[in-house]
């Protein structure tokens, strides 16, 4: 199915436009939680950013709640091939750069890989396609083409999950597991 967003509204997309409104964001401009509100305006689920119980550099997960706070699809941000010094054994002198989140919605997994700063493919263990977020460019919003059995209201949290993961590649200053800053 095809979707546009724009202004935190997800659309569906009839004939090429933007025409019923399906879920919509909401939330302070200065907050990491955001409301996902129904076309009638009730919050039918949340997103936030938590901490994971595991150490090392990604130690936070993305989290979508519903309204009784029970998470119902969550993801941990991981460095980008290369780049975890975890895995290469060196000290990093510089923030190691976040391009994907391993998700999970039941038994289901995912994986949310950032393509470029503005454009994003979430594909499923087997490495089918199920979402793929891509950038309008100069126009503004993007367009959304997803499996028709994923919710509106939860491709709104993987689109806020997007711009989570944008935020990690821009300003990520966790401690590694020497325990300096990496600045």
């Amino acid at each position: 199915m095809k979707y546009r967003i724009r202004s935190g509204t997800l659309f569906s997309v009839e004939k090429g436009r933007a025409a019923v409104s399906l879920a919509s964001i909401k939330g302070p401009f200065y907050s990491v939680r955001r409301a996902i509100l129904s076309p009638d305006g009730r919050a039918v689920l949340y997103t936030d950013i938590q901490a994971a119980r595991s150490g090392g550099i990604s130690a936070h997960k993305y989290v979508i709640m519903d309204p009784r706070k029970r998470v119902v699809f969550s993801g941990k941000p991981e460095c980008a091939a290369g780049d975890d010094p975890n895995s290469t054994g060196e000290s990093v002198p510089r923030i190691p750069r976040m391009d994907r989140v391993r998700m999970r919605m039941g038994r289901s997994v995912y994986n949310l890989k950032m393509l470029n700063s503005q454009n994003y493919c979430m594909t499923d263990e087997r490495g089918h396609k199920a979402a793929e977020i891509i950038h309008d460019g100069i126009g503004g919003g993007w367009t959304v083409e997803a499996d028709g059995a994923i919710a509106p209201a939860i491709l709104m949290g993987i689109f806020i999950f997007s711009r989570y993961l944008e935020k990690e590649t821009e300003f990520v200053a966790t401690r590694l597991p020497d325990g300096n800053s990496g600045l």
